[in-house]
């Protein structure tokens, strides 16, 4: 398994910086790491020469305003595509914390850019495979752990489906959650199994049932595995699903 993850490892390089909200997000200081990825010297970002807004691109620059001036919200959350010092686009996620009392924030940037393309590679190379995939007597899926426990699912074909009882077209929805699909007798066996798997590294071979309508259930077989894990840590399974509803309820 190891070797396998190994293509899909890479490092990150921490950016961290100080910026006034008040002034065009005036960057008052940062490390040297930003410094290199802007093209600016430290001492001309000291003399408040480098404002970050000029950075970051022109789709993105009133939603992380918004973003970093929510009252009563001392941490900050955003992904955002900047322009570094070769003049490259970056997809950039970003966390912070707001100075209580001051128009200060303190972000620290990661590029996550090579993270986003592999995502959008195994994306096309799933769909371009669909015409295979879907001749499967069942289903293929890619869903990912949160930290919170939640099944975000990432791809499913049409046999997954037919199973879930659910649109193909769930490609890239925001939190598209397998768990609220899964009986709720079974949910505890699911993530029972899923905990295992991670704490061992052994592959999931369970039987539950998943919700296609109301008061209508299937019988899933899912034989799954951990493929990769993404940037936050959070574990990227791969499943097959067989409906084994004719034989459990034969």
């Amino acid at each position: 398994m190891k070797e396998d993850m190994d293509e899909y490892s890479y490092e990150v390089e921490f950016m961290n910086l100080v910026v006034d909200k008040a002034d065009n997000l005036r960057v008052v200081d940062s490390d040297s790491h930003f410094s290199e990825f802007a093209g600016v010297h430290k001492s001309k970002i000291k003399q408040g020469k480098l404002f970050l807004h000029d950075l970051i691109m022109p789709a993105y620059r009133e939603e992380i305003m918004k973003a970093l001036c929510k009252k009563h919200s001392p941490y900050v959350y955003f992904d955002a595509e900047f322009i570094d010092r070769n003049a490259n686009e970056v997809f950039i996620h970003c966390c912070g914390q707001n100075f209580e009392g001051s128009t200060l924030c303190r972000l620290t940037l990661v590029d996550v850019s090579k993270s986003r393309e592999m995502q959008q590679a195994l994306q096309k190379q799933a769909l371009e495979m669909d015409y295979l995939i879907d001749l499967v007597n069942g289903g293929v899926c890619l869903f990912k752990v949160t930290s919170d426990m939640h099944i975000v699912v990432q791809y499913l074909n049409k046999g997954g489906c037919k199973l879930f009882g659910t649109s193909k077209n769930v490609y890239g929805k925001k939190e598209y959650r397998l768990d609220d699909l899964i009986h709720p007798m079974d949910i505890s066996t699911v993530f029972q199994a899923i905990g295992r798997a991670m704490a061992t590294d052994e592959p999931i071979d369970i039987e539950f049932r998943t919700v296609v309508h109301k008061d209508e259930y299937r019988w899933c077989k899912m034989n799954a595995s951990i493929m990769k894990y993404d940037e936050d840590n959070s574990p990227v399974f791969h499943a097959m699903l067989t409906d084994i509803t004719n034989v459990m309820c034969s």
